[in-house]
């Protein structure tokens, strides 16, 4: 006879076979959404050395997301939460962040960093090839993500446009960029798949969509408050969905999220 706690593990595995088997199905990034192509050069792994990406400032006031209750015939992933199986992330230095320096290639062209890759479509995209240029020999991808801002405010791209492309082509461009790097990188693969069941959260005081919009302290004190809870994912993040997905702490945690579902490879 089975107990509560063989159930529950039997409710588990299945949770993680019917995500698994989802995978094929994943949209991946259409590149014709962005009309971004690659040159050949562009964007190639620089050689420039890794400088801390901490700029001094006291986080933005954010407003916090609003959490819209999930239609019944939504598709979603479940993740059980556990104050003592919670991993936060943030920083050059944690395999998990945009920021980590690993080699990526998408359609024949290399990338030193997840975040390399993200920003150059982001300009190639909002001001075009001539701006995008300037960011292929920045190896470092804090560099990187400072010079893409310098960038649109020159080309003179408003701020809402950034932030409609943020959430309409952010979350499918990051979810193909995040598969590409743990698949071509066995290290880092490895390090993901030992995550197990645990909520993987970017603690990031300046973003209350990607990240969490708070430090690890009050994610620590969120995961307390919630503890034995269950969050419901929408399977496919992307602008239609992201009104659906629950705070992690302050913000949507997108980048979590999505790390979590590239993990079941």
């Amino acid at each position: 006879m089975s107990t509560p706690a063989t159930l529950k593990q039997k409710e588990l595995a299945r949770e993680k076979y019917e995500k698994k088997s989802r995978v094929e199905n994943y949209p991946t990034y259409p590149k014709k959404v962005y009309g971004y192509e690659n040159n050949d050069g562009y964007y190639t792994s620089g050689t420039e050395r890794n400088r801390s990406y901490k700029t001094g400032r006291c986080p933005r006031n954010l407003v916090k997301p609003a959490v819209k209750e999930l239609p019944e015939d939504m598709k979603v992933d479940k993740y059980h939460v556990s104050a003592s199986d919670i991993i936060c992330f943030s920083g050059r230095p944690h395999f998990l962040s945009s920021l980590y320096p690993s080699v990526l290639e998408v359609e024949g062209h290399k990338y030193s960093s997840l975040e390399q890759y993200y920003q150059a479509c982001k300009v190639y995209t909002l001001a075009g090839s001539g701006y995008a240029e300037q960011l292929r020999q920045i190896g470092d991808g804090g560099r990187v993500k400072i010079q893409a801002k310098k960038l649109l405010r020159v080309a003179k791209v408003p701020v809402e446009k950034i932030e409609t492309w943020r959430r309409t082509h952010g979350p499918i461009l990051l979810h193909h960029a995040i598969v590409h790097k743990f698949l071509q990188n066995v290290d880092l693969r490895e390090k993901l798949l030992k995550t197990g069941n645990a909520i993987l959260v970017h603690t990031y005081e300046y973003d209350n969509m990607f990240a969490s919009a708070c430090n690890e302290e009050a994610v620590m004190k969120w995961a307390e408050a919630m503890d034995g809870q269950v969050l419901k994912v929408p399977q496919n993040i992307d602008d239609s969905t992201l009104d659906y997905v629950p705070l992690v702490g302050e913000g949507k945690n997108i980048l979590g999220f999505i790390s979590m579902k590239v993990s079941i490879f």
